[in-house]
């Protein structure tokens, strides 16, 4: 692998793991963000669930007590209570209580006497006289404090919404309290539950807790410990299903203590539809992302790794001596064009220097030439002086044994000469 493959490859790791970071570090904000939205949408669903449950509540307990404040302020009613006249009582409530019965689900009524004592259920008229100031503290207060009540309350027949007002006779004596409501069960929770939720209404059965009504099928089994937090007071929200969501909410008596609970089940699918979704799209979104990245690195690493690659292949041939080599890429006003001029000068360098050592060589063999010429003279003119000497010296011996004897016929010049 050559440096410019290299470089583009670590180039090219660099932006994919960028972007895969950032990709990465979007997916995870995105999908916070997402859980969050859909956490608070389904606190907003349990509260909305909770919220249309207590309401209805409060709407049929204003229509029990709207419809017994009407009848409640009949003169032949009150004069028939003052008379404590059961039959005739029975006889002027019987016709509105079953009319209320069919057309908004009224199922109860009755007349109480100024001891709290039952002076007559309506739906049940053999049932009367039995203390109820004991078990009915709404009641009780309704009945001593003159004063109209309303809300959910426990009775002898069950739980149920209620509506009361008192029963003033003609002369002004107080008679009683006349009271109408609807009992907690299947039909009334089936009612007024909106879509998308489902209720149940647990109530204590001594140290037990029973499920006393629902809007339609069982819901999924809550822990008895989570129950007992919700009749502590406690708001109890269970974790959630694949398809619900299912919370604990008290429902209060008149003072405030929690009566029963309100076991709702709010569908999630919704939501759970909205997180598939979501997670598919966070998905999409990384790998569009990540392609695009691999795709701009490789566009950016390779047109920034090719002009190197040419630096690199001239770099290589000026190495090898080849200084006519052309520098690429020197026009470019980026960096690489920075490198590419400081090649270019690298280059004159050394093109200068080697013009310089090429004169020095010639310099070099010019005065190696003019050394062995003068050698040569030298060497000449040493031979020609040494025979010169030697001659010299071969004369003078001839007149020194010319002039020891003159007698002797001597020739000149030598023969050596």
């Amino acid at each position: 692998m050559n440096s410019a493959t290299g470089i583009r490859t670590r180039l090219l790791a660099a932006i994919v793991g960028v972007a895969a970071l950032v990709a990465l570090g979007v997916s995870v904000v995105h999908t916070i963000r997402l859980y969050t939205v859909i956490a608070g949408a389904e606190a907003d669903s349990i509260d909305n669930a909770a919220r249309v449950f207590f309401t209805a509540v409060d709407l049929r307990a204003r229509e029990a007590q709207t419809l017994v404040e009407g009848l409640a302020a009949l003169e032949p009613l009150r004069e028939a209570l003052a008379r404590q006249d059961r039959p005739a009582t029975l006889a002027l409530l019987a016709p509105v209580f079953a009319a209320a019965k069919a057309q908004s689900g009224l199922n109860q009524m009755q007349v109480v006497d100024s001891a709290t004592r039952s002076f007559l259920r309506v739906m049940t008229p053999e049932r009367h006289g039995d203390d109820l100031s004991a078990m009915r503290p709404m009641l009780l207060a309704a009945n001593t404090q003159r004063a109209r009540q309303r809300g959910v309350e426990a009775g002898v027949s069950g739980l149920a919404i209620r509506g009361m007002v008192p029963v003033v006779a003609p002369d002004g004596t107080h008679l009683g309290v006349l009271e109408a409501g609807a009992f907690l069960d299947d039909a009334l929770l089936a009612r007024i539950h909106p879509a998308g939720v489902e209720y149940e209404v647990f109530v204590r059965d001594g140290d037990k807790i029973r499920r006393l009504s629902g809007s339609g099928q069982p819901l999924p089994e809550a822990p008895e410990a989570a129950l007992r937090r919700a009749f502590g007071g406690e708001r109890v929200v269970l974790p959630a299903g694949a398809d619900s969501h299912l919370a604990l909410v008290p429902i209060p008596d008149l003072e405030g203590r929690p009566l029963a609970v309100l076991k709702l089940a709010t569908d999630r699918r919704a939501f759970t539809a909205a997180e598939r979704e979501a997670m598919v799209v966070t998905a999409l979104i990384v790998a569009v992302s990540l392609g695009a990245s691999l795709l701009l690195g490789f566009l950016l690493a390779r047109q920034l790794t090719r002009p190197l690659t040419h630096l690199t292949g001239a770099v290589a041939e000026l190495a090898r001596g080849r200084l006519d080599t052309p520098i690429p890429e020197t026009g470019r006003g980026d960096e690489v064009g920075g490198i590419a001029q400081a090649l270019e000068a690298f280059k004159a360098d050394l093109l200068q220097r080697r013009d310089l050592e090429r004169q020095a060589e010639a310099a070099r063999q010019a005065d190696e030439q003019r050394a062995g010429t003068i050698a040569g003279l030298t060497r000449a003119f040493e031979t020609d002086v040494v025979g010169v000497l030697a001659v010299v010296t071969e004369a003078t011996s001839l007149v020194e044994r010319a002039a020891q004897d003159p007698a002797r016929s001597w020739r000149w010049p030598p023969s050596r000469i």
